[in-house]
């Protein structure tokens, strides 16, 4: 059983106008975006599957995730 909490987070205002940004693209509210992200890093998940990529942070996965909606 999953049990959810309710965490309260300050944010630069340019890395939630980027997480809002990815949100909409990925037709997703920002509370959806953030716990994406948030699962994602939890579970030291890269963004790039290849071997021997190292596991990401929390910026280094929003910069990655930038980097690639950009291109």
């Amino acid at each position: 059983m999953i049990k959810q909490v309710a965490v309260t987070v300050d944010l630069d205002e340019d890395i939630y106008a980027t997480i809002e940004r990815i949100a909409h693209d990925e037709s997703r509210t920002v509370g959806e975006e953030l716990r994406y992200i948030a699962g994602r890093v939890a579970v030291g998940e890269p963004v790039d599957p290849r071997p021997n990529v190292k596991k990401l942070g929390f910026v280094e996965f929003i910069r990655n995730r930038v980097e690639a909606f950009d291109e």
